[in-house]
């Protein structure tokens, strides 16, 4: 459970806070239980966080402190959730949020639209051609972005799902009741498979190895 607790508050630190990545996994490794996080006083973060032996190991920023302190106010992370539930609802905010931020930068240096296509589909207007390259643009960043996003519900809303070594090529590793492992391998679909990929998977999932599409 603490590591799971650990897990979930490194990840809101860094990527709904913006504290840097070292620095939020440090502080979350103080936390024992959720309700110490939630019920975090103005006062420790301006002292400063200290170590075992008494000396400060942590400093934060004024706007870090800020920022720390409206996240809790927030009411993002509960305590009538568990830590998965309250994991997987960062992850979501997260995910949605970049591809929204991706959408509103969108520019016409960034779509490249393709004057083939634009004939080929008969689009006559510049709010056709503009609101098809849009919309391109956008599914083909979201459906890359998906993979990462399964790979980290799988990975932290279960206890028995772990990351695998980063040279393995695989993106998860479930141990079932049984302790046998199960290699999980995400993939955005099919469509771009050989034979012999069909074949070797087909033959895998036998072997105690997923691939999840």
């Amino acid at each position: 459970m603490s590591e799971q607790l650990h897990e979930l508050l490194a990840f809101v630190l860094e990527k709904e806070v913006g504290v840097p990545a070292r620095k939020s996994r440090s502080f979350a490794s103080h936390f024992a239980e959720l309700e110490e996080f939630i019920n975090l006083e103005a006062a420790t973060l301006r002292n400063g966080i200290s170590s075992i032996s008494g000396k400060t190991a942590l400093r934060f920023t004024p706007d870090e402190i800020e920022r720390i302190l409206a996240f809790i106010s927030s009411g993002k992370l509960s305590l009538q959730l568990t830590i998965a539930e309250n994991f997987l609802a960062s992850i979501c905010r997260d995910f949605t949020g970049r591809q929204l931020v991706m959408v509103e930068n969108l520019t016409l240096g960034k779509i490249h639209p393709n004057p083939f296509l634009i004939r080929a589909l008969n689009l006559d207007t510049p709010e056709e051609v503009v609101r098809l390259n849009v919309y391109m643009t956008a599914t083909r960043s979201i459906v890359t972005s998906m993979g990462f996003f399964i790979q980290k519900l799988l990975i932290s809303c279960s206890e028995s799902a772990e990351s695998p070594p980063e040279e393995s090529g695989w993106e998860a590793i479930k141990t079932t009741s049984d302790g046998e492992k199960c290699w999980i391998q995400v993939k955005s679909g099919p469509n771009d498979m050989d034979k012999d990929q069909i074949v070797y998977r087909t033959y895998a999932l036998t072997k105690n190895i997923i691939y999840v599409f």
